[in-house]
């Protein structure tokens, strides 16, 4: 048995929390310790319920924490102790650290990080909020976490992907074991992850995700972030429950807005309006905020800057708008007329660009280049 193993035993005891793990080992010095002190019937500090002292007296018969083990060996699971260097620091703050972390792929303990979290019924401009943030902060090296759920989760983690950065560019957190990761379709985005990531659970690997684990999945969000980014959510959802445990934590919060009447933002106002987030409408605006371009942070090329210098970052139809208003302003219904998108996608790329400072919406809804 080696210091792995008895941590992980200690977690398959039933009845036996992070909280009363980390007392142990902390009073005895190590996992291993703790384990032989209560096979030995020593007397401990901490009382066991006897269903805990009951397994952990037959270890070596439980089935459950070997099968666990192997599991983990057979997918490429490293499994990380909270005593081991390899465990990220963030998350000893918390007074449930979790004993033990599952992951797929590989963690940095010196990487600045901001999570970037919304709603699972997500908008298309939300989406496309989450990515060109994500995106942004991954060129810049910072690690995007998420909670790889539907929606504005999965849209952050492709976009920090499509950075090609090589560092850890995204982690994704997940509220089951690596082995029932929810949701399923996300399962091909999950191991991309673990390529140039993370994929991390506090969870044995065949954990079922349930309305509890999704809640503790969030608090290690909160717990891994510098900061926190509230793409789009409504009053009373999960991500709002993250930014909650943010605030506790003391993390710096921030949000996006949209029109007020939209049921999928009144979170984000509500927070603007409380004074608990910071509204943003550029991810450049996030980092000097947190000071991180006075620490050496290689920013990559601002968004802000000047077109002749960002059109290789252009998508084809932003690049057609610039080419119309490089001309004379025009409105909404004059680019309409001539490029060939609906309406929505046009409003959607047409706010991109005023987010990214490159074009300027002026009253009744027309457009003009940013000098």
């Amino acid at each position: 048995m080696n210091e792995i193993e008895a941590v992980l035993i200690l977690t398959h005891a039933p009845f036996l929390g992070p909280v009363k793990i980390r007392q142990l080992i902390e009073q005895c010095g190590s996992a291993e310790k703790a384990l032989l002190s209560i096979v030995n019937q020593e007397p401990l500090a901490i009382n066991l319920r006897k269903e805990s002292q009951q397994y952990l007296l037959n270890y070596e018969k439980e089935s459950s924490w070997k099968e666990d083990l192997l599991c983990a060996n057979c997918s490429n699971t490293q499994l990380i102790p909270f005593t081991s260097d390899e465990f990220p620091s963030k998350l000893k703050t918390l007074s449930d650290c979790p004993p033990l972390l599952y992951v797929q792929g590989k963690l940095s303990n010196d990487l600045p990080s901001i999570a970037i979290i919304g709603t699972r019924a997500s908008s298309f401009y939300g989406n496309n909020m989450a990515a060109t943030f994500a995106e942004f902060f991954s060129k810049n090296g910072i690690v995007v976490i998420s909670g790889l759920a539907r929606g504005i989760d999965t849209h952050a983690h492709i976009g920090a992907l499509k950075s090609g950065s090589t560092s850890s560019l995204t982690w994704g957190l997940i509220g089951s074991g690596l082995n029932c990761l929810y949701p399923e379709e996300n399962k091909k985005l999950a191991a991309t992850i673990a390529k140039h990531g993370a994929v991390i659970s506090e969870y044995p690997m065949n954990t079922a995700p349930t309305k509890f684990t999704f809640p503790r999945r969030n608090r290690l969000v909160a717990a891994l972030s510098d900061a926190i980014v509230l793409i789009e959510a409504p009053q009373k959802s999960g991500a709002m429950i993250t930014m909650e445990l943010g605030r506790a934590q003391k993390k710096a919060l921030f949000a996006i807005s949209n029109r007020a009447q939209s049921d999928s933002f009144q979170g984000n106002h509500f927070l603007i309006k409380q004074g608990f987030a910071r509204l943003v409408d550029d991810p450049n605006e996030i980092i000097q905020e947190l000071g991180w371009n006075q620490k050496n942070i290689q920013l990559a090329p601002s968004s802000a800057n000047s077109t002749s210098t960002r059109e290789t970052f252009f998508s084809f139809d932003e690049k057609k708008i610039i080419d119309l208003l490089k001309a004379k302003e025009a409105s909404l219904d004059d680019l309409s007329g001539q490029i060939s998108l609906s309406t929505t996608t046009l409003q959607v790329t047409l706010m991109r660009l005023v987010l990214r400072k490159i074009i300027l919406e002026l009253p009744g809804k027309r457009y003009t280049l940013v000098q």
